[in-house]
Order: structure tokens, then sequence, then C-alpha cells
């Protein structure tokens, strides 16, 4: 029965549209916070970001030599990247989750391959649909080589 009970208090929220955000947590000040998410199971990303599938090629993609596929490397540029953060979007969060799945790298006879892996990207969760950026550069911006992408 317990874990019926357990199973019921976690399946609720999600299923009611809960648990995407500890709003009791948010930060209170303008200064984005740095943390870590790891929330990206119910993540809405802004319009216009680049989505990349097993047919996207390497422009759009960070490069192997950025190491997106460490943790904390990208923790590092996230923190590099919050006082930048904090003037264009005083409102935002700003933390370290899921990168788009894919980087290019260059095999040994020069040609630019993609390949499909586990990586990370510095995530700016902003309050609201309006605070969007609304060019589609600035929506699909990189940090150093890694990708920056942007939630509402």
């Amino acid at each position: 029965m317990k874990r019926w009970a357990l199973l019921l208090a976690i399946a609720l929220p999600l299923a009611a549209g809960g648990c995407t955000r500890d709003d009791a947590a948010a930060p209170t000040s303008t200064a984005p916070t740095t943390t870590t998410s790891s929330r990206q199971t119910a993540t809405k990303f802004c319009p216009g970001t680049y989505v990349p599938t097993d047919a996207s090629h390497g422009d759009g993609l960070p490069s192997s030599d950025s190491h997106t596929t460490r943790r904390g490397t990208v923790a590092e540029a996230r923190d590099a990247y919050a006082a930048e953060a904090a003037e264009r979007y005083p409102d935002a969060a700003v933390s370290v989750g899921d990168g788009g799945g894919y980087e290019w790298y260059t095999d040994a006879a020069g040609t630019v391959q993609t390949r499909k892996v586990k990586n990370y990207a510095i995530y700016v969760e902003l309050p609201s649909a309006a605070a969007c950026p609304s060019v589609k550069g600035d929506v699909n911006l990189s940090y150093n080589g890694i990708e920056v992408r942007f939630l509402q």
C-alpha cells in the first residue's frame, strides 16, 4: 500500500502539470541564480529554438572540442555567462540542463560529421513566454561554443 501511495504522490502532480518548477524556491532577487537544473523532462523551450535530429548537419551544433559532454565544463561556462545573462534577462535563472543531443566533429579525412551524444547546455529559465528572445539568432545562442537554451 505504501508503494501505491508514493506512486500517486508522484504521478498526480505530474499528470496535473505540476512539478515542472518549484515556485516556492524560485529566486526573488533580480540577479539570475546559477543552479544545476534536473527538470528537463518537462521543459518548454522558447519559440524558434533549434531542435537537432539525426538529419542535422554541423551548423548550429556544438563542436566535440567544446566538451559539452562534460557537465562540469558546462557548469563553468554557466557561471561565466551568468553576469551577461543578468544584464540581458534580469528575472531569469541560469542553470545546466540537457543539450540538444548532437555534436559535430571532423573525421580523419577532414569531413564534418555529426553524432548523437549525451551533452549539456546552459539553460536560461525565463519568467514567461513574453520574455523569450524575439530574434532567431538570440534564441539559438551559444556561449564559448556551448548551447544556450531559453525556457519559458
